[in-house]
């Protein structure tokens, strides 16, 4: 459109159309709403899972006596571990440690399972270590809210500022949690972790606590040489544990060795649900790569703040605990259709109107006459 063309007349209409036009995008905007996730009632269910079970070790905890660091756990979740002790087998990251104990990351999981098609009823395979022992309940809460069976191999030594009490291992959370009733999964097999999946770099001592760890909670101990074996002997509890069902999809939870095969593949497979694995040149394979290559689905839960970012999920405060039932992964905001297409209409209505009056004036020969310079003649 020629805007210089218009006659003074358009040219007068075209102040009050902007108005409406700033009328008609504010209400458009007030028109946002949340609209739920077609899963919500089984996320926030999972959710106040995870928080019932971190709730029950916290009072385990507090009830014997155990330091919580207000410092490096400032809402006191206590389930922030010391930085280094006899059974640190790796580093890791505080704030990552910190943003995994958000019991809406069983939202997450319940988005991804989704994501994947996983239905009440189907069996898989989970890998978790001590590093996140947070993010553990909220994912074993998740599959439990959905119906979903999961066969749980662990290993006991963690990173920094993860399950690093030799006394407080993952599996006497997980078996804390079970005796609250509030989760009823527990690892069928356990290996020490750290280099090799048999404890390499720690001291004779930290090895020992491990094992103790194992045996005092009534677990199978998993203690194969080389990591291939280890590796296949898992893949055979995995199997075995969901026969005659398939395994409908494999959860890694940490960066485990024999779930992972190298270190470098933490880097190289996609965080979050995998129908299908890429293809790339992997330095080795551990239980995932080689179930992805079956063409069994996988979940990968590493690089914690990124999946924060991609869920949606409300960045943590240090003085104000995290709720159930907080975060984008919940429902998303949405335009009203209806009176967005309405305004839209009424918009283009008025300025089709106008361009076309404009046209037909100009057509006539009728446009308002250009006042003589000076004002009119007398």
């Amino acid at each position: 459109m020629d805007f210089n063309r218009l006659s003074p007349r358009a040219h007068a209409v075209l102040v009050p159309l902007a108005a409406l036009t700033l009328a008609a995008l504010f209400v458009v905007e007030q028109s946002q709403r949340v609209v739920p996730s077609p899963w919500h009632d089984a996320m926030l269910q999972a959710a106040e899972r995870s928080a019932r079970a971190a709730g029950a070790v916290k009072r385990h905890r507090l009830e014997r006596g155990a330091f919580v660091d207000a410092v490096n756990d400032p809402l006191e979740t206590a389930l922030i571990g010391q930085a280094f002790t006899q059974i640190t087998t790796d580093r890791g990251d505080l704030d990552a440690k910190l943003a995994s104990t958000d019991p809406n990351f069983a939202a997450v999981v319940v988005a991804m399972a989704h994501e994947l098609g996983l239905a009440r009823g189907d069996c898989v395979a989970v890998a978790m270590t001590g590093s996140f022992p947070a993010l553990n309940l909220s994912t074993l809460a998740a599959l439990e809210t959905l119906g979903v069976a999961p066969v749980l191999i662990s290993s006991v030594g963690a990173s920094n500022f993860g399950a690093t009490d030799p006394y407080f291992t993952w599996l006497d959370i997980e078996r804390i949690a079970a005796e609250a009733r509030v989760l009823t999964t527990r690892s069928v097999a356990a290996s020490l972790g750290g280099s090799k999946d048999i404890g390499r770099g720690l001291a004779p001592k930290g090895r020992t606590l491990l094992r103790e760890a194992i045996a005092r909670n009534g677990i199978p101990l998993l203690d194969h040489t080389p990591l291939e074996a280890s590796i296949a002997a898992r893949m055979a509890i995995y199997r075995d544990g969901c026969a005659p069902r398939p395994v409908a999809a494999y959860i890694n939870v940490g960066g485990g060795v024999a779930s992972l095969g190298h270190a470098l593949n933490s880097e190289l497979i996609p965080i979050g649900p995998s129908p299908h694995m890429p293809a790339r040149n992997y330095p080795a394979r551990g239980t995932l790569l080689r179930f992805a290559a079956d063409g069994t689905p996988v979940i990968q839960l590493l690089k914690i703040r990124q999946l924060r970012r991609d869920y949606g999920l409300l960045p943590l405060r240090d003085d104000t605990p995290p709720m159930p039932g907080q975060g984008a992964v919940y429902g998303q905001m949405r335009y009203d259709l209806a009176q967005t297409g309405l305004a839209t209409t009424l918009l283009l209505g008025l300025l089709i109107g106008l361009y076309a009056r404009d046209r037909r004036i100009h057509a006539l020969g009728q446009s308002d006459p250009e006042p003589p310079p000076g004002g009119t003649s007398s």
